[in-house]
């Protein structure tokens, strides 16, 4: 996630913060044709090559995608969780994106009422006439960490269901968290049992094979 030099007299920093933590489609295009112009010997737009670029990582093969993958910024929530997943199996590689998702809206969408756990998000929403878009995607760090995504169409209360999902699924997650770890201590508990009474056997056997010799 890094770049070598300054794009249009912004440090790659700025572009990642304003295209994260505000969200600034404008930075957002400059990176897009940075990455587009890493594609070499590729025809098309620089926008086109920035999504041929990232269809793997969104978990798609860029000559195999359905077309509206090339069109306007469209993703599907299974693209956004292979992402997420991307990400989160490699965040030694990505450390600075994911601390800007972390800075995200610390407020609003899926961080708004969700303070137990931190979470690293990526928002957006839009606005046509009456009709509202607005989407979010997140790693919420549960002890054991999930990805969530939610994108809504024109719902009446997007707000305040999309403030509601993550602790609707933290709450899940620690339910069957909790159920996980009181099982590997019952069977830790088994283990050494029998581990033990297999000890006092060998005891046994030992102590009486030395009386019958």
């Amino acid at each position: 996630d890094v770049c070598s030099s300054d794009l249009y007299g912004y440090s790659y920093e700025e572009l990642l913060r304003g295209t994260i933590v505000h969200s600034d489609n404008n930075m957002a295009e400059i990176l897009w044709d940075y990455a587009g112009a890493q594609l070499d010997g590729s025809q098309g737009t620089l926008y086109h090559r920035y999504r041929m670029l990232i269809a793997p990582i969104m978990g798609e093969d860029p000559f195999q995608v359905d077309a509206k993958f090339y069109e306007n910024n469209f993703f599907t929530a299974r693209q956004m969780i292979h992402c997420l997943k991307v990400l989160y199996d490699n965040q030694e590689r990505y450390p600075r994106l994911i601390e800007s998702m972390q800075r995200a809206q610390p407020d609003n969408y899926f961080k708004r009422d969700e303070r137990r756990f931190d979470i690293a998000h990526k928002y957006g929403y839009l606005i046509e006439g009456y009709r509202l878009y607005m989407n979010d995607c997140a790693i919420c760090f549960t002890d054991d960490p999930i990805l969530i995504v939610m994108f809504t169409d024109g719902c009446a209360k997007a707000y305040e269901i999309m403030a509601e999902y993550p602790t609707l699924m933290c709450d899940y997650t620690q339910y069957h968290t909790a159920i996980r770890v009181a099982e590997e201590k019952a069977e830790a508990e088994r283990q050494a049992e029998l581990s033990r009474e297999a000890a006092e056997r060998a005891a046994q056997e030992a102590e009486r094979i030395r009386e019958e010799t």
